[in-house]
């Protein structure tokens, strides 16, 4: 815990010089900085309508230098703020229904099932979060009604695995990228035709 609140307090120092710079100075970087500690809860409060007000100060700076860069920061915030939101539904359903179907009761337990272990795999693959406290318990019952040795994975945290993967993401990524330069080529030649014509 010393090496985290040693980083808070590093963090909190560079929003304090960030904070000043942007101010002062009417920084673009200091602002961006400014909105990804915010979006992201590093050294400050996580506050997403504030880390956009800090990414639109980037923006909107004389130079103009930042405003690539904050596009695609505003979008990947975007995303970032409804998968919080979609966590912490998650999380508040779980806590509603836990006396309700087990996991493994039909189609809706199994639904369940995988709504939570996504949920769970989001919190602390990708955001470093602790899992849930109902996962945690989920996974002390498993380990101590399995054998010494380690109990393979599920067929359902396999699929979920593979999908939330950053391979994945990358393939949608470049699957996207493809689909808009196939879009703008039939454009242009679309184009090409009607001034030929």
């Amino acid at each position: 815990d010393s090496e985290r609140d040693q980083e808070h307090n590093q963090m909190s120092l560079a929003a304090r010089f960030y904070r000043m710079a942007a101010d002062d100075h009417d920084s673009a970087r200091a602002n961006f900085n400014l909105g990804f500690m915010h979006e992201w809860g590093l050294g400050l409060k996580q506050d997403f309508p504030l880390a956009k007000r800090h990414y639109d100060l980037a923006a909107s700076t004389r130079s103009g230098e930042a405003e690539l860069a904050v596009q695609f920061a505003l979008i990947a915030m975007d995303w970032h703020e409804r998968i919080v939101k979609w966590s912490i539904a998650l999380d508040e359903w779980r806590e509603s229904s836990e006396h309700g179907v087990p996991d493994g009761d039909g189609s809706l337990g199994i639904m369940k099932s995988l709504a939570f272990r996504a949920a769970d795999f989001l919190r602390t693959r990708l955001f470093g979060e602790a899992p849930s406290p109902a996962t945690q318990k989920r996974r002390k019952v498993s380990k101590s009604k399995s054998s010494s040795s380690p109990r393979p994975e599920s067929p359902e945290d396999v699929l979920i695995m593979h999908l939330l993967s950053w391979e994945t993401l990358a393939i949608l990524l470049l699957a996207v990228a493809v689909a808009r330069l196939i879009t703008d080529r039939v454009e242009r030649q679309q184009r090409a035709q009607t001034r030929q014509e």
